[in-house]
Formats: structure tokens, sequence, C-alpha cells
């Protein structure tokens, strides 16, 4: 097979050990597009492989690529494809389902038993120049949506599936737990419902900041000793009707059934390290709490587009850093430190 010289990769060898190294690409293959990779955002899920070598029960066992929230433009189409893409900036949905099985046919594309995701093993990501992809996958993107915003879509698009399903009613109370680049876009999708009040909980102080900024009504600390009062104080006395939980930490879904008011519909995006999930069972129980669990999204990034080419959310400014292949470990440490005010960071693997 002819190939081109792909001057540099990243590849994640064992927890907080990234290197660079050249490879040969493969041209595309029918069905297929290349892509040039211009802006690629650093997940919180990246930074799970880096520092555990694992998410879950599935774990490293050979040299990896991170990445999966990229998008790029069309150098190259394989047989099969429209030789119009060539040349398009393009987002790429990262989960290759099947196509095939029961949940496929079914729509439930995000739940094939056989997807393949980047930077998941065994499928290598997008920290890298050029990539391989199914062009069914990926979908132009209009001149009103800049590249580093190109690369938030992915979280934007989970944030939408999260809302569909908790089905949004205006003017209802949401919470949101974890003001993270995830956190933010859920409340992001969440607002586009026109809620009553937008609260989020969240650590920490500028974080908490931004999502005022992006429109949340109030914002509380989970330290807070009087945290479920002044939940109950600003919700009629009962807690919020909808709560999206994106911090992944046993306090932060522990906190998910106790502000929730009865009969509450929660979302669970956020990734616990501990691959443990729970809260208190006679809370949720008597509340009759109704618990969905997020899993990437589904039929959502066409939609993301569309709603950030129009305007409706404005996500530019949870881009606080960037840099190119060289500074993905970097700014996985500042991530992982929540060191120098860092929210979302996003690659650009030119540089």
């Amino acid at each position: 097979m002819n190939a081109v010289l792909m001057p540099r990769a990243t590849y994640l060898i064992e927890p907080r050990r990234l290197i660079l190294r050249e490879e040969e690409a493969p041209r595309p293959g029918p069905g297929e597009a290349l892509i040039e990779l211009h802006a690629v955002g650093i997940c919180g899920s990246d930074t799970h492989w880096y520092t555990e070598g694992r998410i879950g029960v599935t774990t490293l066992d050979a040299p990896l690529t991170l990445g999966h929230e990229p998008m790029g433009v069309v150098v190259e189409v394989g047989e099969g494809v429209d030789r119009a893409l060539v040349g398009r900036r393009v987002a790429i949905e990262p989960a290759i389902h099947c196509g095939q099985c029961r949940w496929c046919l079914e729509g439930d594309t995000n739940l094939c038993p056989e997807v393949q995701f980047l930077g998941t093993p065994p499928t290598q990501g997008a920290f890298r120049e050029r990539i391989a992809h199914p062009a069914r996958l990926i979908e132009p993107l209009p001149n009103a949506v800049g590249d580093e915003t190109g690369a938030l879509l992915e979280p934007l698009a989970i944030g939408l599936h999260a809302a569909d399903l908790l089905k949004i009613r205006a003017a209802s109370t949401v919470l949101v737990l974890g003001a993270g680049p995830v956190g933010l876009c859920a409340m992001l999708a969440a607002r586009l419902a026109s809620p009553g009040r937008l609260i989020v909980v969240e650590p920490l102080g500028y974080r908490r900041e931004r999502a005022s900024a992006l429109g949340a009504d109030l914002t509380f600390s989970p330290e807070d000793p009087d945290l479920l009062k002044h939940v109950r104080a600003a919700t009629g006395g009962y807690g919020a009707r909808y709560v999206i939980e994106a911090a992944g930490t046993p306090e932060s879904i522990r906190l998910m059934a106790e502000l929730a008011e009865p009969g509450a519909r929660l979302a669970a995006i956020g990734i616990d390290p501990h691959d443990r999930f729970g809260f208190n069972h006679s809370t949720a129980r008597r509340k009759g709490l109704t618990v969905y669990m997020i899993r990437r999204s589904r039929h959502t990034l066409a939609r993301a587009i569309a709603l950030t080419a129009a305007g409706r959310w404005r996500p530019e400014s949870l881009v606080t850093h960037r840099g190119g292949l060289a500074d993905v470990a970097p700014l996985m440490d500042k991530m992982t430190g929540y060191q120098d005010g860092i929210l979302k960071a996003v690659i650009d693997p030119r540089k």
C-alpha cells in the first residue's frame, strides 16, 4: 500500500509517559477520508488515560494515541467518497459504530457493542497530524465555526444528548455538578431549554466565575456546609427538577440525589476514577428519581454545529490554553493539577 510520511504522532507508553514519533500514514481506504487535523481538544477522559493508564475496566496494553475531539481539513478521499469533500473543513464523530447491529439499526448508535472510539484501545486517536476516518462520520463546518470551536463540538454534542434524555421543560430548575468543559457544555445545552433557574455547583472559584459568565443564575461550592440549604432555598424548598453530574467524583455523585427534588431526572456524565457509582439508596428511592447514564452522544453532532453557527451558544471562551503535539503532556499535567486557571486546552497538531 502506498503511504505518505506522517512526521509526528503522540503515543502514551505508560502512565504520564508520552512520546512523539514519526510514522507512515496510510492513504484513505474505500469509504474513508484522509484529514489533516487542525485542532484537537484535550478531554478529561484523556487525562484519565494519561495519569492512570485506564478508564473503568479498559486498560492500556499497547502504545496508544489519545484524543477524540478533532476537526480538520479533508486532503484526500478513498473510493466511493464524494471528491467535493476535498478541501472542506470538517468535524469528526469519534465513535465508529458498526451500522449493522440491533442498536445501530434502532438508532442507538452510541450503544453499539462493536463501536470503535478514537483514543480508546484498540483504536488510535487524534493527537497526530493526519487521520483516515469513515467519511460517513464527518460533518462539514460552516465558516462561522472556527477551528478551535470545532474541537469543542464533541463535548457540546454530549451536552445536547444529556438534555435530550432529560427532556428539560422550560421554567424548571436545572442543577449542574461540575463546571469543567463537559459540565459547562451541558449547562449551555440545558440553557437552550430556557430553564427557570440554572444552578452550578463547582469547587474551583474561577470555574464558578466562568459558569456565571456563560449564564448560570447561581453558583455554589460543594464544600459549603450550607449547600443543601442554599439549593433548597433557591428551588422552593425541594431541590432541582433536573440534575446533571459532570465531575465524576464520589462526592459529586452522592450529591445528585441530595440536591434533586422528588420525581427529578438525573443525568450522569462524569467518570468516577474508582469505577463506582453510588448515592444514598433510601434518598433516591423515596424521591422516586430517574437516572440516565450518558453514553457519549447520539446523533447530536450536526445539531451542535448548527447551533454554534447560528450563535445560539458561544462556547469559545471555554478554550483557555493552546499548544502543539509536544505540549500534550504538559497541558495534561496542568489539567490534572488544575493549574494556571486551565479549563479547556486545544492542540494544533501542525505545530
